[in-house]
């Protein structure tokens, strides 16, 4: 089974899958190709017994930004048998697909993670975090009865044409914030990042049964012995 795609780059080792952002650019925004790569890598995933545990991480300064993390785009599910999407389905999920791999899903942060990188970051079981990883997310709620023409106000709210209005809340976060918050299970020096999530992948290989949650805890403790 091979995993070669223009927007990611995958190896195997160890029985972990280190999957990164290879594409040109300043920011790892995710696109329709990017999503319907990691939705096939991660549909595959789950039946290549060469893989126990993922290590997915980003670019530059850069994890993973976007809006959303459904795609359009078809699968390639020869892999995948009976049990992946249809080839060709629409709207898949990519955050339900990564629940459904069946193996431990480490999310290397190694920048702004921001609306779909959020995302990511919740679908993942473990996050790993640089101490200059920062964490964004926009939310919007819709009110009724503010007719007008479009208008930007100071508190970002957005006044539409019509009869509703949505006022945009922007929610960011230090790396340390979010590892206070629980979003975070640890963090690390930039440059040890990728280093301690291979060694916290390793715990959850060694681990008997791969017992994720007793691997988690020596991570979060700091002994990758």
């Amino acid at each position: 089974m091979k995993y070669q795609y223009h927007s990611l780059l995958v190896s195997i080792a160890d029985r972990i899958a280190f999957v990164m952002y290879n594409h040109n650019g300043s920011l790892n925004i995710l696109s329709d190709e990017i999503k319907q790569n990691l939705a096939d890598f991660f549909t595959q995933a789950r039946f290549d017994d060469r893989i126990r545990a993922i290590v997915l991480t980003g670019k530059g300064r850069t994890f993973f930004l976007g809006g959303d993390l459904f795609t359009d785009t078809p699968v390639n599910t020869a892999a995948g048998q009976e049990n992946a999407p249809a080839k060709g389905s629409e709207d898949l999920n990519l955050a339900e697909i990564i629940r459904n791999t069946g193996k431990p899903v480490i999310a290397a942060v190694n920048g702004y993670a921001i609306g779909a990188g959020m995302k990511l970051v919740a679908a993942s079981h473990m996050v790993i975090a640089a101490e200059d990883a920062r964490f964004c997310e926009i939310l919007s709620v819709k009110k009724a009865g503010m007719d007008g023409k479009e208008t930007i106000l100071p508190d970002r709210s957005a006044v539409y044409e019509g009869s509703y209005a949505w006022r945009y809340q922007t929610i960011s976060m230090t790396a340390e914030e979010a590892h206070q918050a629980g979003i975070v299970s640890k963090v690390v020096a930039r440059e040890e990042l990728i280093e301690q999530a291979i060694a916290a992948a390793k715990k959850i290989v060694k681990s008997p049964n791969g017992n994720f949650d007793a691997a988690r805890r020596q991570t979060i403790a700091g002994n990758y012995a």
